[in-house]
């Protein structure tokens, strides 16, 4: 007989360790969009950040949430879809209170290309495609996303290029787990850490 086939486990903790950390340092580690959502690294660099759930992200963090609707008025040059009603908030770096930089979980850095994985919160169970040119604060540029969404929290994969003169982004859903990963700075030192943090989250900071 054959064993179960594993099923993906959605997110209800952002589980990590921060490298490099100094041992028997302790720290407080934090979302830079949402706060409000804390815990404390351990003297060995370990967190585990617990995500609110449905009713409470809709409720005492309704503030934080995004219409997915006014995507399509943040892009031109393309086509934006969303499943209507969807409201959705991303964590895509975390910041220790007090340090620089932000702290992300890529994988790879090469040749202006970064890869990494953000925490997205949706209201509902829905879609979101693009393949548009979109800005948001600062100029961010081509923006590819094919998400399938649960309610709840899910793991989205980032890529990141900025190889060329315009940023290029490519969004897909990625495997639901809440294994521990491990967060490293801000690799990019060309840019500021603030304009970084927007670059980082597109779609972050619209409301």
């Amino acid at each position: 007989m054959k064993p179960p086939t594993p099923t993906n486990t959605q997110p209800t903790v952002i589980s990590g360790v921060v490298t490099p950390w100094t041992q028997g340092q302790t720290g407080t580690i934090r979302p830079p969009l949402i706060p409000e959502l804390s815990t404390t690294v351990d003297t060995t660099g370990n967190f585990n950040l617990p995500l609110p759930n449905v009713a409470t992200m809709t409720s005492t963090y309704s503030g934080d949430l995004t219409d997915a609707s006014v995507l399509k008025n943040s892009c031109t040059n393309g086509t934006v879809t969303a499943t209507e009603g969807l409201k959705f908030a991303v964590i895509a770096d975390l910041e220790v209170v007090g340090k620089n930089p932000t702290y992300y979980t890529y994988s790879s850095y090469e040749n202006g290309k970064l890869s990494y994985k953000a925490w997205w919160f949706a209201n509902k169970a829905g879609t979101i495609t693009a393949d548009a040119d979109c800005a948001v604060s600062v100029v961010v540029g081509r923006l590819k996303a094919n998400l399938t969404l649960k309610a709840g929290w899910n793991i989205v994969n980032y890529v990141q290029d900025a190889s060329s003169s315009n940023f290029v982004y490519t969004l897909t859903t990625g495997t639901q787990t809440n294994a521990k990963m491990t967060w490293r700075p801000n690799p990019i030192s060309s840019q500021s850490l603030q304009a970084h943090d927007r670059l980082a989250n597109p779609w972050g900071l619209l409301r």
